[in-house]
């Protein structure tokens, strides 16, 4: 493992907002690949909100990008395990700094990426800054540990939800946003009870039971 040394004070501010850091990236990812280890080394202030947008991003969004919900999900419970004891720096696996996004790949993700933010750009602003203190992130941090492991699991369905939930909890970080801190609380909370449901639903009635219960929902509908 490799030490990132990244500025996590949600006091702190970058120059350069989200959106125009992902389509500074975007700028750069037009003509080569890119590798986790390139946006790591470029973090700025905005440090762990932009690690946790980046990792999340291909789970998240609707375009192809397979075989790194995994990868990505076992980062994510790593990165969050440090900001739960209150680490400065990081430590990422070689392996997970290696895997590279192909041209075609970061294109559809950070397109689209930007589109969401300049549609929720009027409504994120700093405020509430308690639900960004180094106090409140423990709270974060149990969450993204629990969310990146459904990310992790080998269960249908459990990638996208988890991972859209720890992207707006990155947008919170980046944009010191409590209110968006809190919405990322009570969204997550859904999710895990929505996917605790499902899995011992799974455990008792059998693999089939996913199956059984969407089949009974478009009859409903």
């Amino acid at each position: 493992m490799q030490k990132n040394h990244v500025k996590n004070d949600s006091a702190q501010t970058s120059e350069k907002s989200l959106k125009e850091t992902l389509e500074s990236i975007l700028e750069t990812t037009k003509s080569h690949s890119i590798q986790v280890s390139e946006l790591f080394n470029n973090l700025g202030s905005k440090g762990f909100g932009i690690i946790l947008v980046f990792l999340s991003l291909p789970s998240a969004l609707p375009v192809p990008a397979p075989g790194y919900s995994t990868p990505f999900g076992i980062a994510i419970v790593l990165i969050a395990f440090q900001i739960l004891i209150g680490k400065n720096s990081l430590k990422t696996p070689n392996s997970i700094k290696k895997i590279t996004f192909s041209p075609n790949i970061s294109q559809k993700i950070l397109s689209f990426a930007i589109s969401f933010l300049n549609k929720i750009e009027p409504f994120i602003k700093p405020r509430l800054l308690q639900f960004q203190s180094k106090q409140f992130r423990p709270f974060v941090a149990i969450n993204l540990i629990l969310l990146a492991s459904l990310m992790i699991l080998p269960i249908p369905f459990t990638n996208t939800l988890p991972a859209m939930v720890i992207c707006l909890f990155g947008i919170s970080i980046c944009e010191n946003d409590g209110l968006l801190t809190l919405i990322s609380i009570a969204l997550s909370l859904l999710s895990l009870a929505f996917y605790a449901f499902i899995i011992i639903l799974i455990m008792t009635l059998g693999p089939d039971a996913l199956t059984n219960l969407s089949n009974w929902i478009f009859d409903k509908l």
